[in-house]
């Protein structure tokens, strides 16, 4: 008895410990409270409380370290990508996956506890790698770099089934903590895999619409496109709900209605433009005396901005519109009280008659001859009905040009991105014998027109960054130079004043191709061949094309191969990659690729055996230039750049 009673007594300097057992049951906590009480010091052991202490920090380090890790991830991904939108998609997919994953465990009775609790972290980890795969095949294919997405998408669904295979074995073990385990780690797996080959093509097919051929969007622009589309949801919604209803009480005469009606649109639309963000919009001559009295308004069509643009001028149009605007639930009954004409493409001389009656009783009627909306932002062919229905009433054609609208939206496009779009109100046209003659002289002077109004829409801050925007997605190094470039190259923004607006322009060396797209987009005129001989730069230019229909990237030696005929040739930071020897031979190459009379703007530096860019020496270049045969040779100081020197000159006549 006295060795059994020696293990519950412990003697020291400071007192004597003694342990005894108590049975508790379900009070241990107002024991314990009671012992506290009348023994300050003692300490009380119950396993079930140890047990559940123990879990609970546990729990809170595994929440911490989900909460460090999950930001540790994102950070990285970020380092990586360099852009939000796939960082987005990845952790979209393993918030999907912990909603679904817990979900399912919950329905099968699965508890998340001390033991699976380790092994959800480190399976929602696999996960990300999973859709991480998947989305970086997405950008490298859209890139042009090697990339396959059904190979990644196949390597992450051998990858999960191999290790649930491992895992699903564990379902079979008798000890519940090791089935748990498995249980828990192959719903996860499932889950997360099904995710991250579902939810990211679908996310990035949209952030890489159509392949970029009008663009792509981004988490900023898709903000923007959401909200345009909301307050115009809105607005439909208020003038159907409320201020038609509205009207109909106060106003009992239909043309009034359908006046105070037309006042509502254009108040809502010029309310949108003035407060939509990312650009802005400009108008030529919208004066009063424009719309003295009515007539048929001529547009040329870019995008569905057209129609708010045209909206906002100050008169009370209509519109000839196709049957599913007329049977549309909100915007149906609006648009037939606001008087507009329902064509069918059967009821002809019905539109012709109800075109009369609109311009007789004052009001401006709205047509975009074209019938669709261009991609490329050259004005098509006319069509000759909106001619004829001004012809037949004696009333004026009215043409407005629309400039730039496809940059804020463009066709196929629903996001809202950086603009400066122009909207110019033109002299009135008279109708001549011939309706089809004055639809070619109007959709030429609208061309002249639109040139002009181009000047005014690519210049400016909206521009540079609408040019940035072309090299979305195409990777961070990419990204990164093109942003740097168009912020600190004094030549991004003062090239277009020094090339013809009219042409063929040779960029030799083209690298990214970013002045190559700063011409094309200033002028409808220009064309642009882009000669390198590196593909990764020939890839890169040819995805970021801003008008694929006039820019051709070709690979090529510019110091040996035959260069195309041109009217302009840029070699922009080209010559200090060839040795001094080769750099005349090239200045000779690019003056016989020159029509007679045409431009060279040439920029270059010298770099030394440690790297360092400097300038080189400028009479060099001038002797050498003047020794080929150019002409007017002329330093351009405001071109320099980054340790170069500029110069332009001309082939002689």
């Amino acid at each position: 008895l006295g060795e059994a009673l020696g293990g519950f007594i412990a003697e020291g300097k400071e007192g004597t410990l003694v342990l005894t057992e108590v049975q508790a049951g379900a009070g241990y906590d107002l024991l314990a409270a009671q012992v506290l009480d009348r023994v300050p010091g003692a300490l009380l052991y119950n396993g079930d409380a140890f047990a559940r202490r123990v879990s609970a920090l546990v729990k809170n380090g595994l929440r911490l370290f989900a909460l460090v890790s999950l930001a540790g991830s994102l950070v990285l991904l970020l380092l990586v990508y360099r852009r939000p939108e796939p960082v987005l998609v990845v952790t979209a997919v393993l918030g999907l996956d912990a909603l679904c994953s817990l979900g399912i465990l919950g329905w099968l009775g699965v508890p998340v506890n001390l033991m699976n609790n380790v092994f959800i972290l480190f399976i929602f980890g696999m996960c990300i790698d999973y859709a991480v795969f998947v989305v970086s095949a997405y950008l490298g294919v859209y890139a042009g770099r090697e990339g396959d997405t059904g190979l990644a998408g196949g390597a992450a669904t051998i990858a999960a089934l191999t290790t649930i295979g491992g895992f699903a074995a564990l379902i079979a073990a008798q000890h519940p903590a090791l089935r748990s385990i498995g249980l828990t780690a192959c719903v996860v797996i499932v889950v997360g895999l099904l995710n991250a080959v579902l939810l990211p093509p679908l996310a990035m097919r949209v952030f890489l619409w159509r392949n970029g051929a009008n663009g792509t969007p981004t988490l900023r622009t898709l903000a923007g496109g959401l909200t345009g589309i909301l307050f115009f949801g809105l607005a439909l919604l208020v003038c159907r709900v409320l201020y038609m209803p509205w009207l109909t009480l106060r106003r009992a005469d239909k043309a009034a209605r359908r006046k105070a009606l037309q006042s509502f649109l254009r108040w809502c639309c010029s309310f949108l433009l003035r407060r939509f963000p990312y650009g802005k919009r400009i108008y030529l001559d919208p004066g009063p005396h424009s719309f003295a009295k009515p007539a048929v308004i001529v547009c040329n069509h870019q995008s569905v901005i057209d129609i708010l643009s045209a909206l906002t001028l100050p008169a009370d149009l209509r519109m000839v519109v196709k049957p599913w605007v007329w049977n549309s639930f909100f915007m149906g009954p609006v648009i037939r009280e606001a008087g507009y004409i329902l064509s069918d493409g059967e009821n002809t001389e019905e539109v012709f008659a109800r075109a009369a009656d609109c311009l007789r009783e004052g009001d401006f009627l709205l047509f975009f001859p074209e019938g669709t909306r261009s991609e490329s932002g050259a004005i098509s062919r006319f069509k000759k009905g909106a001619f004829e229905i001004a012809a037949r009433a004696g009333v004026e054609i009215l043409p407005v040009v629309m400039c730039e609208t496809r940059s804020l939206i463009p066709k196929t496009g629903f996001w809202a991105a950086d603009h400066r779009v122009v909207v110019s109100v033109m002299p009135r046209v008279t109708v001549a014998a011939d309706p089809l003659e004055t639809a070619r002289s109007v959709r030429k002077a609208m061309e002249a027109e639109y040139e002009r109004a181009l000047a005014i829409a690519c210049d400016g801050p909206e521009f540079l960054k609408r040019i940035r925007a072309c090299y979305n997605y195409l990777g961070p190094s990419v990204e990164s130079y093109a942003a740097k470039r168009l912020g600190a190259d004094p030549a991004c923004r003062l090239i277009t004043g020094l090339v013809p607006r009219g042409g063929l322009i040779a960029d030799l060396g083209q690298g990214y191709g970013l002045l190559s797209n700063i011409l094309a987009a200033q002028s409808t005129r220009r064309s642009v061949v882009g000669v390198d001989c590196d593909p990764a730069n020939m890839a890169v230019a040819r995805k970021s094309a801003i008008f694929p229909e006039r820019m051709k990237f070709e690979q090529g030696n510019i110091l040996e191969d035959a260069l195309p005929s041109s009217d302009t040739a840029l070699l922009i930071d080209v010559l200090d990659r060839w040795p001094a020897a080769e750099q005349e031979k090239i200045l000779r190459n690019t003056f016989n690729c020159l029509k007679p009379g045409g431009l060279l703007i040439l920029r270059t530096a010298v770099i030394n055996e440690n790297g360092a860019r400097k300038a080189p020496d400028k009479e060099y270049y001038l002797r050498s230039l003047e020794k080929i045969g150019f002409n007017n040779v002329l330093p351009r100081a405001d071109l320099d750049w980054n340790s170069a020197l500029a110069f332009t000159c001309e082939r002689p006549a």
